[in-house]
């Protein structure tokens, strides 16, 4: 039985501009003061700024199809998921209620040191990449095990930050939900049988190199290819075969435009697409995986970022892979590193 594996990410639609800016002010909700230090960031980028004295920001204007995320550390983080350029915006943010935290269960003997084990191996992941990963703040992670749903289950109300050693960056993360359900789980606790994992939440990533070397480059190249990013902007780009990707229908190769249909809309300037049914993806030899898509139709933005993320799933090698295997969705984006 093939494990889908898929991550969930807030969207909104946007109108496409040419070095245009999203401006604002950003107040705390109960005293109508100015906040400074702010953080507003797209959604899986590394595209953000900071609001100044004033509680005043600009941000370029960027036609993704992810959210606008205001974070600051003490109150509730907000999102905007549509929004236009030269547009100005007013954001209140509500002070967090600390007194709110759940209580944290453990059941049949799962310990907190057992559950965050678990956290980070199916969070991370398990490759080279993720094995590299370094919470920074473990204390901030609420976790709970459901022994009758065989489920483990985590949140955070504070932005949680890990270091990805191999891909040299730092990443902040908004975690709000993460689910993770076994098919069996033994007496003893140490063998476990993967049903699926899901996560929602909010990433910001700074690069821990500014310049980055030339070995990190490379790694960074090899993550990237055969990645779902790779994979959705080769489809956007009708390049699937030039970047390398087969597409094959029980076990048969096939011309990929005919089984994935995909056009312009001229309205959101996004690429919508349509797969006729479910595909074998192979890259260069070296990876098999499958996709599944649950929707008439899914978009892709200019940065390659598709939506809706849960009805897309991937099994096999794209199926396997985590938040450690990931890139900002700007990387290689108009010659960004």
């Amino acid at each position: 039985m093939k494990h889908y594996f898929f991550l969930l990410l807030f969207c909104g639609i946007s109108v496409i501009s040419f070095s245009q800016k999203i401006t604002g002010k950003v107040l705390d909700n109960e005293t109508n003061e100015p906040l400074l230090g702010v953080a507003i960031y797209y959604d899986n980028t590394s595209i953000g700024v900071t609001t100044d004295d004033n509680g005043e920001f600009s941000i370029i204007f960027k036609n993704l199809k992810t959210s606008l995320v205001f974070s600051y550390l003490g109150y509730q983080t907000e999102k905007i998921i549509t929004y236009n350029p030269n547009e100005s915006i007013e954001i209140s943010l509500k002070r967090s209620n600390e007194n709110l935290d759940e209580v944290v269960i453990y059941s049949k003997g799962w310990t907190r040191e057992m559950m965050l084990k678990e956290f980070t191996k199916h969070y991370f992941g398990k490759t080279l990449n993720g094995k590299s990963c370094q919470l920074m703040n473990p204390e901030e992670l609420k976790l709970r095990y459901d022994s009758k749903k065989k489920s483990l289950n985590a949140y955070s109300k504070s932005p949680l930050t890990f270091r990805n050693v191999r891909l040299k960056y730092l990443i902040t993360v908004e975690l709000e939900v993460f689910e993770l359900y076994y098919k069996y789980v033994s007496k003893s606790l140490k063998t476990k049988t993967l049903d699926y994992v899901h996560y929602l939440g909010s990433n910001f990533y700074t690069s821990m190199q500014p310049n980055p070397t030339k070995e990190t480059k490379k790694i960074r190249k090899e993550t990237y290819r055969g990645s779902v990013l790779h994979f959705m902007r080769a489809i956007a780009n009708k390049s699937l075969a030039k970047d390398g990707y087969s597409i094959f229908v029980a076990g048969v190769p096939v011309k990929a435009g005919r089984y994935i249909n995909s056009y312009k809309d001229d309205f959101s300037e996004f690429i919508k697409v349509r797969l006729k049914m479910p595909l074998t993806i192979r890259y260069k030899n070296e990876f098999i995986s499958q996709i599944k898509s649950f929707t008439e139709y899914f978009t892709i933005d200019s940065f390659g970022n598709h939506a809706p993320t849960d009805l897309v799933r991937f099994g096999g090698y794209l199926g396997g892979q985590r938040m450690g295997d990931t890139l900002p969705l700007d990387y290689l984006h108009k010659n960004r590193n």
